[in-house]
């Protein structure tokens, strides 16, 4: 492997960089980053990827929310820029940086991934769904579409919005498929629990 430190070097980048989100960015923030990151390493260990491809993995998580740095919407381009740069300056081989950005761009909603590596971090970016503790993320979601995206819902719409995406929604790889998608479906009943209950 060329570069043994350029995950740690990325990931102290990193952790600066997503220092400066705002505190009204209550999920895609450094714990958010640091989840996913976490999820996708666990599940290319144990799916029995490469240490090439588990690099390019993780390299892609702690870049994939970077751009929220800077716009909201969208934010996926100015990861991917932020990453290339990133690893053009760290003369990383092309192949490298094709693979993190093909990665980053996996993560657009609606997820359509074309390589293992892609659905590993498709599944890992909504890992959450199959979270016991779901109901606060989702809550967390919530509260931050209020402030960045102006989206307001009544308990109503925001259970009715939760219940479309989950049931929509669909893990890739083998772990995704046969484990967290068993818990996710576990989640399903928490959404018709009114937070007054």
């Amino acid at each position: 492997m060329k570069h043994p430190f350029l995950v740690q070097n990325v990931f102290r980048q990193v952790s600066i960089l997503l220092s400066g989100l705002p505190v009204t960015m209550t999920f895609h923030n450094l714990k958010h980053t640091y989840d996913v990151f976490l999820a996708a390493t666990e599940m290319a260990v144990a799916g029995g990827n490469n240490s090439e491809d588990i690099q390019i993995l993780q390299l892609a998580t702690l870049f994939h929310d970077t751009g929220y740095l800077f716009e909201y919407t969208g934010h996926e381009e100015k990861s991917k820029l932020i990453a290339a740069n990133f690893l053009l300056r760290e003369d990383c081989p092309e192949a490298l940086i094709d693979g993190v950005v093909d990665a980053i761009d996996a993560t657009k909603v609606p997820q359509q991934p074309q390589n293992d590596i892609q659905r590993i971090i498709c599944d890992a970016d909504l890992f959450h769904l199959a979270h016991p503790d779901y109901p606060n993320f989702a809550n967390c979601l919530r509260n931050e579409w209020a402030v960045h995206l102006k989206k307001e819902f009544t308990d109503d719409e925001w259970r009715i919005n939760n219940l479309k995406f989950m049931q929509q929604h669909h893990y890739f790889t083998e772990y995704g498929i046969h484990t967290l998608n068993t818990l996710k479906l576990q989640n399903l009943p928490n959404l018709f629990v009114h937070q007054n209950d």
